[in-house]
């Protein structure tokens, strides 16, 4: 009788226990189908200051979609954007809840000393710029990435940071790169939002983008009416989303909404403007990367800091700016200094003044020429750099108002909506109060949804490993005996009785048994923590 070939057990025992996993396999890190979260649409419209919709009503324009989320659902008294109040960095920190100094875009453009090169934020798709210039796998986690972490898909459009690969993900769906010259064909964006909610049924997350009222409000200045037509405009798009919404069977009551922008705008007085040219010579720094009219990073040649700090700091004393040293008590309390990308001197100016090189320079004759009427990036304390927070849905009371909304507080809000385990971030070990405060109540059906699926989900967890280890014992123990059988018929026909043989066989079943349920217990665990965190 030929040998037993314990290569050839081992294989077929290890494909029978890899079956009996497959088949009894249960729910992974993620969602149950059947208990699924209500479906939510972050929108961030560009430069939206909080007074706008007040403006535009008591001019008579129609407000009429804004007023519903506000009646409908929650508005903020109070919205605190990230410094510096521009674009990419704010629309960063909503997407993140990270501080600008800690998710490292630190403006629309800015140099990195590291890697010793610039980067601009509305053009570059580059991993390092979107994850604070890391070599490896951690940085800053966008909410996509967190709900796709959960095994959720996202429909992302015009998002700045969203056509970059972040942490080795891009969105499910996605429109390509940041355009701020076509982002604005809301309808057709509204209808592939609504088309992706109702065709993918773990697409439960969009973000969408609009760059309006900012590009009105840099051009022809806040207090504009045209600015007022814009606020019109939008609420137009506004309102038909929300009738989309209505209109579907399967979403209607069941989208949550979360609208807010990242900054606001002021007024540009041309008469407010500095020329660095008369105050220091460019020999002595350079700041190409990384300046635009209202904050500059400056970066002094090497053994020129202190000289260059006291020429900007005596002109400072007359002129409507203020410059800081990297370490300032005012960087620090602002989340605004520890990041090597922030420049050791820093320049800000003050409201409706600029900074440009000198007055033949191209950034001046824009201001003189009457294109530019309207600015941000100033000190975020100031109400006009404040933008809008409004947010309705099932999830949400009605008709109330939070004191205080801030831009880190929104990526915490979103993972509580999608009941998402949160990626590191800066708003706090918990939803801040006020923020709480809006949500209906925990035993509402959606929180009892969860619960029934955190429930069934342990529970198939524990059933499904008591079957598994049970049949593997069966059939692990049908194979020792069959083998024992075998070995002592051998063995007696040809007088090489034996029990050495016999105990090593044994062992070799044992083992088997052994390394099948410890394969099925290393895939217990992952589900159990799975379903205990996601």
């Amino acid at each position: 009788m030929p040998a037993i070939q314990w290569q050839a057990v081992i294989r077929q025992w290890s494909v029978v226990a890899a079956l009996f996993i497959v088949l009894c396999d249960g729910p992974t890190m993620g969602h149950n189908i059947e208990h699924m979260p209500n479906w939510l649409l972050l929108i961030s419209m560009d430069g939206f200051r909080h007074d706008y919709i007040h403006l535009a009503a008591k001019s008579g324009y129609n407000v009429s979609a804004f007023r519903r989320l506000q009646q409908e659902g929650i508005s903020g008294r109070t919205v605190i954007d990230d410094f510096v109040s521009k674009t990419f960095p704010n629309h960063y920190t909503i997407a993140t809840g990270l501080h600008e100094e800690r998710h490292g875009v630190l403006s629309n453009k800015f140099y990195d000393p590291e890697l010793q090169r610039g980067f601009d934020a509305s053009t570059s798709t580059e991993t390092a710029m979107w994850n604070n210039g890391s070599r490896d796998a951690s940085g800053p986690e966008p909410i996509w990435v967190t709900a796709q972490r959960h095994k959720l898909h996202s429909a992302v459009l015009n998002w700045p940071s969203s056509a970059a690969k972040i942490k080795s993900a891009y969105p499910t769906y996605s429109l390509g790169l940041y355009s701020h010259q076509n982002a604005m064909q809301a309808d057709y964006y509204i209808e592939r939002i609504a088309n992706w909610f109702e065709t993918d049924e773990h697409c439960r997350l969009s973000l969408l983008y609009l760059p309006e009222p900012d590009s009105t409000g840099h051009k022809f200045g806040p207090d504009s009416p045209k600015i007022l037509e814009m606020v019109q405009t939008l609420n137009d798009h506004l309102s038909r989303l929300l009738d989309r919404f209505e209109s579907s069977k399967k979403l209607k009551g069941k989208v949550n909404i979360i609208l807010t922008s990242d900054h606001g705008m002021t007024k540009l007085d041309k008469s407010k403007v500095i020329f660095m040219d008369t105050i220091v010579n460019r020999s002595l720094y350079n700041a190409e990367l990384s300046h635009d009219y209202t904050a500059w990073h400056v970066w002094p040649a090497a053994g020129k800091e202190q000289i260059v700090f006291d020429k900007l700091k005596a002109a400072s004393a007359n002129q409507p700016f203020t410059v800081l040293r990297k370490g300032d008590p005012w960087l620090i309390r602002s989340h605004y200094n520890y990041n090597r990308r922030i420049a050791p001197i820093f320049l800000v100016a003050k409201l409706h003044s600029a900074i440009v090189y000198n007055n033949t320079c191209d950034e001046y004759k824009v201001l003189t020429s009457g294109e530019r009427l309207g600015d941000h990036g100033y000190n975020n304390s100031d109400p006009d750099m404040h933008p809008i927070f409004a947010a309705w849905g099932p999830a949400f009371l009605a008709n109330r108002t939070v004191s205080q909304v801030r831009l880190v507080d929104i990526y915490p809000l979103c993972c509580e909506l999608l009941g998402l385990h949160a990626s590191e971030h800066d708003a706090g070990p918990k939803l801040a109060e006020p923020i709480r405060a809006i949500l209906r109540d925990d035993d509402d059906d959606d929180e009892a949804g969860k619960s029934f699926y955190l429930s069934s989900t342990l529970v198939t967890t524990f059933v499904s490993f008591l079957l598994v280890a049970c049949l593997t014992s069966v059939f692990a123990l049908g194979a020792m005996r069959a083998y024992r059988t075998s070995l002592y018929r051998r063995n007696r026909r040809f007088g090489l009785l034996d029990d050495t043989t016999n105990s090593s066989g044994g062992r070799a079943a044992a083992a088997v048994s052994i390394i099948t349920i410890g394969c099925r217990l290393a895939w217990t665990m992952k589900t159990f923590k799975s379903a205990c965190f996601c």
